[in-house]
């Protein structure tokens, strides 16, 4: 499967924009973590790319997160472990396998980042202490599970340093993130 097939995908099943962005995000967070953790940074985002896949369908059933998607993307041309990985990341425990934790703090990371920060200035603007505090104040994005946040931590990527990182990658992309108007 392309990028472009994945993007395809993605807006024919996601309805909802700032669903979409978050998918944006967690991809270029998964590129930037496949960099740090020896992944190969195409797979690993496009598999950030396809973890929003099934949000609109499992809305009112959650604990289909994962499953749904793997199903959705039998016969697109991903490996079995890349479809499992979509799957495993909702229930990854700091056993599982890099690229499982990896999708796993990606996503509440990209939650974190995006509802703690209204635009690129201020995405640009937080300071270390604010990138901490993120993960500290449960009233920012609070379905954002802090457990998953901190499961890279053994990887030397406890939840600030891997708030940063995803920080610095998501100025790469902010244009993605957050048009600009007009």
């Amino acid at each position: 499967m392309t990028r472009f097939e994945a993007w395809l995908l993605l807006r024919r099943h996601v309805r909802t924009a700032s669903v979409r962005r978050r998918a944006l995000a967690v991809e270029a967070i998964m590129e930037a973590l496949a960099g740090r953790l020896g992944g190969e940074p195409d797979r690993w985002g496009l598999l950030g790319l396809l973890s929003e896949l099934d949000a609109d369908f499992t809305a009112a059933n959650p604990a289909r997160r994962g499953a749904v998607a793997e199903d959705m993307l039998a016969g697109a041309g991903l490996q079995d472990e890349e479809r499992a990985a979509l799957r495993a990341q909702w229930c990854a425990g700091p056993d599982a396998g890099v690229l499982v934790r990896a999708l796993a703090a990606a996503v509440p990371s990209a939650r974190l980042l995006l509802e703690g920060s209204a635009d690129r200035e201020a995405l640009g603007a937080l300071t270390p202490a604010e990138l901490a505090g993120l993960v500290e104040d449960p009233s920012i994005a609070p379905e954002a599970s802090r457990t998953r946040v901190g499961l890279l931590s053994a990887e030397g990527l406890a939840p600030p340093a891997l708030l940063e990182l995803a920080r610095a990658r998501l100025l790469e992309v902010e244009d993605e993130l957050f048009p600009r108007a007009g």
